[in-house]
C-alpha cells in the first residue's frame, strides 16, 4: 500500500485504515458526562494529495447515531504543517491547522462555519490530536470553546483499534 500513498502522504501514512472505538468518553461543564463508540476513516483519494476522512459514533447500550462528520486531511510539501477540514452534522464546518510528528498530528481551528439553524451554543473554536499508540492503536483527544464556554476545554477522549 505505501507505493500507492502520494510521496507528501507518507510521514502520516500511519493514519490511514479504518478505526474502532468502543471506549469515548466525552464531558463538558455544560453537560452530564456520556459514553460513546466510535468509527473513523482516513482513505485516500486516488492520487490527490489528501486524505477523505469520516467518522461517526453511536450510543454504546442503544446503538442510535450521535455525530456524523466527514473532511478532508491534507500535508503541505516540504513541511511538517497538516490542515484538516471538517464538516459536522449538526451545522458546524471547521478548518482546522497543525502539524505532524512521527506518531502524532496536533491541530487547532483557524476557521469555524455555521450554518443558520444551528444548536445553540456556538462552537468558537476546536483543538485535537491524533496519537498513533501502536501500529494498531490510535488516540483522538478533542477541546472546544464555545459561547458558553469561551475557554478551550476538554470535550471527547476515545482510544481506537484498527480494523483494516
Amino acid at each position: 500500500m505505501t507505493s500507492e500513498i502520494p510521496e507528501i502522504l507518507r510521514p502520516i501514512a500511519w493514519i490511514a485504515g479504518v478505526w474502532q472505538s468502543k471506549n469515548g468518553a466525552g464531558h463538558y461543564p455544560t453537560i452530564s458526562d456520556f459514553s460513546y463508540n466510535d468509527k473513523i476513516e482516513f482513505r485516500l483519494c486516488g492520487k490527490q494529495p489528501l486524505f477523505a476522512y469520516t467518522g461517526s459514533s453511536s450510543h454504546p447500550e442503544r446503538g442510535n447515531p450521535m455525530h456524523l462528520e466527514s473532511g478532508f486531511l491534507r500535508a503541505h510539501a516540504g513541511t511538517t504543517a497538516v490542515s484538516f477540514m471538517v464538516a459536522h452534522n449538526f451545522g458546524l464546518t471547521t478548518v482546522e491547522e497543525g502539524s505532524w510528528d512521527r506518531s502524532s498530528i496536533s491541530l487547532k481551528s483557524t476557521s469555524i462555519g455555521r450554518m443558520n439553524g444551528a444548536k445553540e451554543p456556538q462552537v468558537l473554536g476546536v483543538e485535537r490530536t491524533f496519537r498513533l499508540v501502536d501500529e494498531n492503536t490510535l488516540e483522538q483527544e478533542l477541546s472546544m470553546a464555545t459561547s458558553n464556554t469561551p475557554d478551550s476545554t476538554k470535550h471527547l477522549k476515545a482510544t481506537y483499534t484498527r480494523q483494516q
